[in-house]
């Protein structure tokens, strides 16, 4: 599925979408996402076989995180990188620690 974010995106937390495709691929098809708020999808297997989704990326955006949207509760969080998660975690592990 594919959505168009339609708040401005000024709202910490906040996130309103349409869905504008639902689309569901055949073997052998594919499909196009956009950078950032361009290519806000959402990707799943509707069957009960086993499916396999390869992903092609372009040049990296200069950003370390990528927005996830929470649909129900029309939230949005950061997902970022394992790489850079666990040392996000490990810093607010030390932050705790020391106090």
């Amino acid at each position: 599925m594919k959505y168009a974010r339609e708040d401005d995106g000024t709202t910490k937390g906040y996130a309103r979408l349409r869905k504008t495709e639902d689309l569901v691929l055949e073997v052998g098809q594919t499909d196009v996402a956009l950078p950032l708020n361009l290519g806000i999808h959402q990707t799943g297997n509707p069957g009960s076989q086993t499916s396999m989704m390869i992903s092609v990326y372009g040049r990296p955006s200069r950003q370390i995180y990528i927005h996830g949207f929470d649909l129900e509760n029309k939230t949005v969080f950061r997902m970022y990188p394992p790489r850079i998660k666990k040392r996000l975690l490990a810093n607010q592990a030390l932050h705790i620690m020391d106090n």
